[in-house]
């Protein structure tokens, strides 16, 4: 037989051959239908979707003014120990249960809320629950010394606080019965802290952020990003909101005696959610405690990130501006920091950031005190790089003291 003809019987034969029914299945085209039904990502999320549907119905989380979720949560009334709660929602209840309404209302991280824990604690010679104590009755008392009268001073810092944050606090609080003087307390941190991807990330943000109405300036800072923007949809949801709750319901309580160095650190500086009176105490004898925590802030302070800086200053810009309009006073306060923290960021960093707190001060009426760079407080004064002690302390709230007295 000829190759021509070993050739075209190879040909036939080979064409005679079928492929198997799976494999011919598996080539034909894929109708919508199936394609959704087969798309396990698009179940899921619309079983998400449903169940955050149903949720709304039966399990409301608080709408309206902030008044009315105090008025739903009864936050007027005692709160058992180990009831957690987000750090926002204990500021928040700090304020409305205030009687009566402070002269003088300090605003910061925890950055102020070290030093506000450790004098008064001190002062008064017993534990101070950071999570409950609002007062600042050494700074009260300091007042006192240089005006008379009862002066009532209030603190609204919070841990891990941004200016956005702030702003959004005083939006919510303190609109109708403002106080005759704000102190804000600030820092470059508050402007640049790189480990959050946007202002809206923060817990206090997204927590302030359900009663107020931000312009589009604003909006465009809060919210740089789509991503800003679904994180924060998402954590406002039902489900997600429910499983915030449930969680802090099976947190493990914290006794409320140790007087370790790490446990009182942590107690002033600590940032995590929910938690409940007793959980972080300070005692009115501090041990011997010193930390460097120049590693985390390298983080922080990574760039600096610049972004963040602009839109923190909007914030800044139009905090001042509102206060000014509604005839506060207002001191704000570079607070103090050790040289080796300071080192993290460059010198122009320092003196664009300087400049800008300084003019914005002025343009807006208000006096600027800068101790950033302060030689009055030594390492013996701080926790770490960034918070005061008693000692320091001591030092802090008669400088602030004279500037409220020179405001009046």
């Amino acid at each position: 037989m000829s190759s021509k003809t070993e050739n075209s019987n190879h040909r036939s034969a080979t064409a005679t051959v079928s492929k198997p029914e799976a494999e011919q299945s598996a080539q034909k085209p894929i109708t919508l239908a199936q394609g959704f039904l087969r798309n396990k990502f698009l179940h899921a999320l619309i079983g998400f979707c449903l169940v955050n549907v149903f949720l709304s119905a039966v399990y409301s989380p608080a709408k309206g003014s902030i008044n009315d979720q105090f008025t739903r949560d009864d936050l007027t009334k005692s709160v058992p120990a180990g009831v957690h709660k987000p750090w926002p929602w204990w500021l928040a209840r700090g304020y409305i249960t205030c009687q009566p309404k402070p002269d003088v209302i300090v605003f910061g991280s925890s950055q102020m809320g070290s030093a506000q824990a450790t004098a008064d604690a001190k002062f008064l010679a017993r534990w101070i629950d950071v999570v409950t104590h609002r007062k600042i009755v050494f700074l009260e008392d300091q007042l006192k010394r240089r005006s008379g009268g009862a002066p009532s001073v209030l603190s609204l810092a919070i841990p891990g606080a941004m200016i956005s944050d702030e702003y959004l606090i005083t939006k919510t609080l303190i609109q109708r019965q403002k106080p005759s003087t704000i102190v804000i307390t600030l820092a470059p941190r508050d402007f640049i802290d790189d480990t959050l991807p946007a202002p809206s990330a923060t817990d206090q943000f997204k927590f302030f952020s359900q009663y107020v109405s931000l312009g589009p300036p604003l909006e465009a800072a809060a919210y740089p990003d789509f991503f800003a923007r679904l994180d924060t949809l998402v954590k406002r949801m039902p489900l997600s909101q429910l499983g915030t709750t449930v969680h802090a319901a099976f947190k493990q309580d914290i006794a409320a005696t140790s007087v370790k160095a790490n446990d009182v650190l942590k107690a002033l500086t600590s940032v995590a959610s929910d938690p409940h009176p007793g959980q972080w105490v300070v005692p009115p004898t501090m041990p011997e405690l010193w930390t460097d925590n120049t590693k985390e802030y390298k983080n922080r302070f990574k760039g600096p990130n610049m972004e963040h800086y602009s839109g923190q200053m909007q914030f800044f810009r139009a905090w001042l501006k509102e206060l000014q309009s509604s005839g506060v006073r207002i001191v704000v306060v570079g607070m103090p920091s050790m040289k080796m923290n300071r080192d993290l960021l460059p010198d122009q960093f320092w003196t664009q950031f300087r400049k800008d707190v300084t003019e914005e001060s002025r343009n807006h009426g208000a006096s600027f005190v800068d101790l950033t760079d302060s030689e009055a407080f030594v390492k013996a004064d701080y926790l770490d790089t960034v918070h005061l002690n008693a000692r320091g302390a001591e030092k802090l709230f008669p400088l602030i003291a004279d500037a409220v007295d020179r405001a009046r």
